[in-house]
């Protein structure tokens, strides 16, 4: 798409016609060439590192095969083209600027695909449709799908449409249009991976490539210039008709409780600012299910707004779909990814509307003053593991509390403070700590303000309930040093959004080790080992001996989905797959595909209940919504107090899940610790972090991290 763009932006200047002077005329045009500059950078190094004088269309040539992590991703290997509405990105931050400040009636999405395929365009298969985009929308879809044709007619390319590919997920650079008032269309060229190669259509060369891309950009232009009243009136009634699309919905607005985890509940109110929704504070007390809301403790989220459509989209759950098969993942519940307590008011709510907001005010978490004795701080605040981390890093030794415990703090007050409530001594046992009471102040002190963490000062360590300060229940932690295995046989989403994680929000240091070379690294200048979503082709027996030995000298390894599968299926600790037993029912061949994807969890929500007694689950709450995308089942382990999370018998909360799949989830193991001679070991059926927006789960890899060598 990126040569296509330049090719076009030529075309236009250097064009004397009357058709392109029209349409320069009547279009206002905007090209966004690059939708993911490092990874082109990685592409394109990699290609012109390789390719040779004579051209070679070998696809075993190392011109085509781009190694680990390959072009698709950012630096951080996030895939961009699934964050237009997760906005967790600076390049998608800036994206959406661009969109909502221009406000087109038409956006193109070009990319990729294997070099045997043809050339894709939109409308997708139109059962798969998202319910919340207009039917006009895919109309007008259509009526654009007829210029591509004759373009692509007149270069005698081999195209198809309306398969393979849907508009479900709004994530997308060719979905996210259509719920913004536009029409966004999807290009899929095959490939040529480099200057030519062989496919099964013939030699495929890059000219090739840019030649039918820079086509349907032009069949684009084109019918945006003849359909142009036809998209101005597009987005008028998509607009216009919000009042009677809200009128339809039961839910008219949601109440936000920004008490318990307000940095989350800021973090999303910036993403609301990036798609152009407004939030409001409350103006009056509003009583829900029993609780009692007013503007100290909640905001309001009327759907009775330009953006309604995409309030549901990001706000519902659903568990019924016309289809079974999904290009992406089938929701993305907003509240419950960013672990935020959101209620649905089904009233007319504009007489609770007060004044918009875009982020919450200042709390002032000043300490207002020094402790004689330790600092407190709770662990249920989204920022506490990046905390924790500076203050380990400036050599002190805190403690975490295993129990509950009620102390008097400075005020006089005596306060109750949960498991995983961190202690920092004011006067430490350590000799080679060289920090005055002082410095420990201005430390947690700062900590406290610009992290919006909750420090408390005390002057004594005997506590009213619970252990004291010194108590066994009270454990020292130790800095961590974390290696995140990398490389081929690994996924590189799932690496990005645990180093994205550990860097951005935890400010924390963690060395990437390719997993093929794990057999010769030194595995004791690390404290804890994570291995990321994959396939481990490469991890032999003696690179798994290794690790285990590792292990037991006191290492912490956590391994997430596919780690898991590779640690069972090696023996290399004693828990179990529940392996899902074999389809034998006989179905028409044009249908089997379509019943074995009907199998797959392309992405759904679970209830799941949480041991909170557990180390791994200090700071959630008993229930606990996960994000799933895998078929591996965890079998509930033997060992009585290891299974830290699990499934509820009744955990489908929104998305698609086959029947055969529900029964195997429930009661299955979400989390699993288990210790392994001095060290532990911690299985994640299900990734904790899910393209870097599960804030709600992410605290399970931290308490792995910090407190996985204390069960």
């Amino acid at each position: 798409g990126t040569e296509a763009s330049l090719l076009m932006l030529y075309h236009l200047a250097a064009d004397q016609s009357e058709e392109t002077q029209a349409m320069l005329d009547n279009l206002v045009i905007i090209l966004d060439p690059m939708l993911n500059p490092d990874g082109r950078d990685r592409f394109v190094n990699w290609v012109n590192g390789y390719r040779s004088s004579v051209p070679n269309t070998d696809i075993q040539d190392l011109e085509h095969n781009q190694p680990w992590p390959r072009g698709r991703t950012n630096h951080y290997l996030h895939d961009l083209n699934r964050d237009w509405l997760l906005a967790q990105h600076p390049e998608s931050e800036a994206r959406l600027e661009l969109f909502h400040s221009w406000r087109p009636q038409l956006l193109i999405d070009a990319h990729e695909m294997g070099r045997n395929a043809t050339y894709f365009f939109q409308p997708g298969i139109p059962e798969r449709n998202n319910p919340n985009t207009p039917n006009r929308t895919f109309d007008i879809t259509w009526d654009i799908a007829q210029f591509h044709a004759t373009f692509l007619d007149k270069v005698g390319a081999l195209y198809f449409t309306k398969e393979s590919f849907d508009d479900f997920y709004y994530g997308k650079g060719s979905t996210y249009p259509d719920i913004n008032g536009a029409i966004g269309i999807l290009f899929e060229q095959a490939s040529s991976r480099a200057m030519t190669t062989e496919s099964d259509f013939g030699e495929l060369t890059f000219s090739k490539t840019i030649q039918q891309q820079f086509a349907t950009s032009m069949s684009t232009i084109t019918s945006a210039y003849n359909l142009r009243i036809d998209l101005l009136s597009h987005q008028k009634e998509f607009y216009q008709s919000k009042d009677s699309f809200v009128k339809s919905e039961p839910v008219k607005a949601y109440i936000i409780n920004i008490l318990d985890h307000p940095t989350r509940v800021n973090i999303f109110l910036k993403t609301m600012r990036y798609h152009r929704i407004k939030v409001h504070e409350l103006n009056q007390t509003v009583l829900i299910d029993g609780h009692t809301f007013n503007r100290d403790n909640a905001l309001i989220l009327p759907l009775h707004q330009p953006q309604a459509r995409l309030i549901k989209s990001i706000m519902e759950t659903s568990t019924e779909f016309q289809a079974s098969i999904f290009y992406d993942v089938s929701t993305w519940t907003f509240p419950l990814a960013f672990g935020i307590d959101v209620k649905e008011i089904t009233r007319n709510p504009s007489r609770w509307i007060g004044d918009e907001i875009s982020s919450l005010p200042e709390i002032q978490t000043a300490i207002p003053t020094q402790a004689n004795y330790a600092y407190i701080m709770e662990w249920d605040r989204f920022n506490a593991p990046n905390a924790l981390y500076q203050i380990l890093d400036a050599g002190l030794t805190p403690l975490v509390a295993t129990k509950p415990i009620s102390i008097e703090i400075n005020s006089g007050e005596l306060k109750s403070f949960n498991r995983g409530s961190i202690i920092i001594p004011v006067h430490p046992r350590d000799d080679e700590n060289k920090l005055s009471s002082n410095d420990i102040y201005e430390l947690v002190n700062q900590l406290s303000v610009q992290l919006n963490v909750n420090i408390y000062p005390l002057n004594t360590g005997l506590s009213a309930n619970g252990p004291s300060l010194g108590s066994p229940h009270v454990n020292p932690l130790s800095k961590p040093t974390v290696c995140l295995l990398a490389g081929p046989g690994t996924s590189s989403n799932s690496v990005g959004e645990i180093w994205f994680l550990l860097n951005t929000k935890i400010n924390m240091p963690v060395s990437l080790v390719n997993v093929e070379d794990i057999s010769y690294k030194d595995l004791s200048r690390y404290t804890t080992m994570i291995m990321p979503h994959g396939w481990y082709t490469s991890l032999d027996s003696v690179a798994l001996n290794k690790i285990k030995f590792w292990v037991k000298k006191g290492g912490t390894l956590i391994a997430i989905e596919g780690g898991v599968n590779t640690l069972l299926k090696n023996d290399f600790i004693s828990e179990e797959i529940i392996e899902s037993p074999k389809d034998t029912v006989q179905v028409a061949y044009d249908q089997l595909d379509k019943r074995q994807g009907a199998q797959e969890i392309g992405g759904a929500i679970f209830k799941t209940s949480v041991d909170t007694s557990h180390p791994l689950a200090f700071g959630l709450n008993p229930e606990l919504s996960v994000f799933r995308k895998t078929g591996l089942f965890l079998k509930p382990s033997k060992n009585q107090t290891a299974n830290v999370v699990q499934y509820t018998e009744n955990p489908l909360i929104s998305g698609y899940i086959s029947e055969g799949n529900l029964k195997l989830l429930a009661g299955s193991s979400a989390v699993i610790g288990r210790k392994m001679g001095n060290g532990h070991v911690v299985l994640l059926a299900d990734d904790p972090y899910f393209r870097s927006f599960w804030y709600g789960t992410s605290l399970l890899l931290m308490n792995g991290i910090f407190f996985g060598s204390i069960y």
